[in-house]
Order: C-alpha cells, then structure tokens, then sequence
C-alpha cells in the first residue's frame, strides 16, 4: 500500500513538474511572441517615416479663422519650387502628400510624403544650398496681405528640411530613456536590460518584463506599460 501511494505520489510529481516545464515554455513563446510584435510595429513605422521629410519653422504668417486654404497653398507652392529646383520629375511632385495639423490648428512643421529617391534629392539639394542657415520662407502675392506670426528674423522664417527617420530615431530613444530613469528613481535595487530595438526592460536573471514601452511614432503618443509588482503605485 505505501510503495502504491508512493509511486501516485511520484506520478503526481512528474506531472505537476511537465505542467511547470510546458507553462515555462509556454510564457517564453508569448514572450517572443511579444517581442516580435512589438518589433514588427516600430519597424513599420520607421519604414514608413523613412520616405518622409519634415519641414519646419512656418512663423512667417499667422492662422486664422479664414486663411486654413491660403496657408496650406502658400506650404505647398514652396515645398514644390524646392522640389523642382531638386530635379524631381513633375508627375512625382504631384504625388506628394502632406501631414500638416497638430489637432485642430495648423502645426509649425509640415510632413512631406513622397518617394525614398525623391527625398534623398530633395535633401542632397537643400544640404548642398541651405544647409547652416536654412532657406527663407518667401511671401506671395497671394499671401502678403496675412498677419505676420512669430517670425523672428535670426532663427523662424527659415525653414529647415529634415528626414522624418531622424525625427522617428529621436522620439525611438528618448521616450525609453525617460523611462529608464523614472524606474531607477523608483525602485533602484531593481537589476534589469534595456533592448533599443523592442522598447522593453527586462528582469536580467528571469527575463520577465518590468515595463514596455508602446510608441506610435506617426501620431506622438507613447505609452507605458509597467509590472506592478515591482513598483508602488504613485
């Protein structure tokens, strides 16, 4: 009877540590699982933002109720001229499409979305003329009746044209590194690793993630995600 109980003992045993291995294999794959996704996401985004350019420094004139259409075509008869003098083809600067609201009024910057082969010209030209100083933001007849914004002649008014990988590569890292610095402020006996690529810390021995980061980078909002366990809620 004892070597029975002692054989359903060992067989409960077995099995409890079978459960124990598949659930341990089983949260590693979500983990991976994660991981990529969370990769695949970030890696999207930056091709995306890859075929853009961000121009910025539009002070010259002040929005209104009644000038969105004047400003918006003031915007875009400059960003065309640069791109001709670029020597991009005509039917391409047709195409190009344009982020230029920052909720309800008319951002500072204006994103530029074309083809990755017309951005590179477009930057090469404007690096080759404008590089230190940028280029003026120049009126037209159209727009020279509109109320003057914020311009100040030694630094707005010259608009500067920069990749949006770079913006995107920016906002990447910043956003973590905040991060890590409020958890070591908050619990600095807490040992962890950082991975630039997945936007997450990790715990270094177990591997389990003590926060991750969830950056949509097209719209600028970036949310983070933290065990509780290891932190006292503020």
């Amino acid at each position: 009877m004892n070597v029975a109980i002692t054989s359903e003992i060992k067989s409960k045993i077995h099995d409890i540590v079978e459960d124990t291995r598949d659930l341990k294999d089983q949260m590693k794959r979500s983990r991976n699982q994660l991981a990529y996704s969370l990769y695949q996401e970030a890696d999207k985004q930056r091709a995306e933002a890859a075929g853009k350019i961000m121009v910025k420094n539009w002070w010259q004139f002040a929005e209104a109720d009644d000038n969105h259409d004047l400003l918006i075509e003031h915007r875009e008869n400059i960003i065309h001229w640069a791109a001709k003098e670029a020597g991009i083809n005509p039917k391409d600067i047709g195409k190009f499409r344009y982020e230029r609201r920052q909720g309800r009024t008319m951002s500072p910057f204006t994103m530029h979305v074309g083809s990755h082969h017309g951005k590179q010209k477009m930057m090469e030209w404007y690096t080759l003329n404008f590089h230190k100083k940028g280029m003026a933001e120049w009126p037209n007849e159209k727009s020279k009746h509109l109320t003057n914004g914020n311009n100040k002649p030694e630094g707005n008014g010259q608009l500067k044209f920069e990749p949006c990988i770079a913006a995107f590569d920016r906002m990447q890292t910043e956003p973590l590194k905040a991060m890590m610095a409020t958890i070591t402020k908050l619990n600095p006996g807490l040992k962890w690793k950082h991975s630039w690529k997945h936007l997450t810390l990790q715990a270094q021995d177990s591997e389990e993630y003590i926060a991750r980061l969830a950056l949509a980078h097209l719209e600028g909002i970036a949310k983070i995600y933290i065990d509780q366990q290891h932190f006292a809620a503020r």
